[in-house]
């Protein structure tokens, strides 16, 4: 495998929280690439056992444990209207588990634990979520959020 140092730390933290400690060596994309496993280039799903894992190390309203700070307004939300967003888009990510180029020629393996590291996992606000699409957060572009969030009182 073709795999960076960042990618096997992220690998064995992602199959750690997914799978257990024990690793087995199961590949959940029998071996495939990326193009030949998804080739429409359609991201991977996330797990839920990241997702909730994301959930229980963000930053959480201390007199309500449903509410969740977003990463870029900072502002509280319910659960409802929170998502898992990922801070440097998945595909650039994945480029840094990988020394595979194109990322279509990495193994579909590298690239999931590229879009489940927690490192690049934070709760978002849907608004906040919708509006970074799938770019990275500039600086001029969290301001412009705290602001208006803070006008607003929120979304």
């Amino acid at each position: 495998m073709a795999w960076t140092q960042a990618g096997n730390f992220s690998l064995t933290t992602v199959w750690a929280i997914v799978y257990g400690t024990q690793r087995n060596g199961f590949d959940p994309f029998a071996g495939n690439s990326f193009g030949a496993w998804h080739p429409n280039g359609a991201r991977i799903g996330f797990e839920q056992e990241i997702i909730d894992h994301v959930y229980a190390n963000a930053p959480a309203d201390n007199g309500n444990p449903a509410w969740y700070t977003c990463r870029y307004c900072n502002w509280e939300y319910p659960i409802a209207r929170c998502q898992i967003d990922h801070v440097v888009p998945w595909e650039d990510y994945s480029l840094t588990m990988t020394t595979s180029r194109p990322i279509s020629g990495a193994l579909a393996l590298q690239v999931w634990a590229g879009c489940n590291d927690p490192a690049n996992l934070a709760v978002a606000c849907d608004s906040c979520n919708a509006s970074k699409g799938n770019r990275a957060a500039t600086a001029v572009w969290v301001a412009a959020r705290v602001q208006l969030a803070n006008q607003n009182h929120g979304f």
